[in-house]
């Protein structure tokens, strides 16, 4: 029986101090996830390093990475307002008379910036509820 497992790409923002590659990837190698591919480089925001891994498995494993990366369950929470984000996009999209330009009518739709505000604040929430 073969192994179908895929490939999935986990990016985070680490502080750019010494030691931080060494701890995090000690993380997922004490966890037992086989990190497949991983790169470190600058980001836009000076004092953070983006570290970007390709984890080998299945949704279960990428999973439990994002769980030890942010250190909550609670995350799954904010998937419904997520998707309800997408179905209004696609719902401005087919529904309204939308240029070339899709962006400056994302930013007129009340509904979806307020899905924005609400995500944001939920994740905000979570996170620091939680750290």
């Amino acid at each position: 029986m073969k192994n179908h497992n895929q490939y999935h790409t986990i990016i985070a923002l680490v502080e750019d101090k010494p030691g931080v590659l060494t701890r995090v990837a000690s993380l997922f190698r004490r966890r037992g996830f086989n990190i497949a591919s991983l790169a470190v480089g600058h980001s836009e925001k000076q004092g953070l390093s983006r570290m970007t891994f390709v984890v080998e498995g299945d949704e279960y494993t990428v999973d439990q990475a994002t769980v030890l990366q942010h250190h909550t369950e609670a995350l799954i929470y904010t998937v419904p307002i997520v998707a309800y984000g997408l179905f209004r996009y696609l719902y401005v999209l087919h529904h309204h008379e939308v240029g070339q330009d899709a962006s400056r009518e994302m930013f007129k739709d009340l509904h979806l910036l307020g899905t924005v505000v609400v995500w944001l604040l939920s994740v905000v929430l979570i996170l620091g509820w939680n750290g």
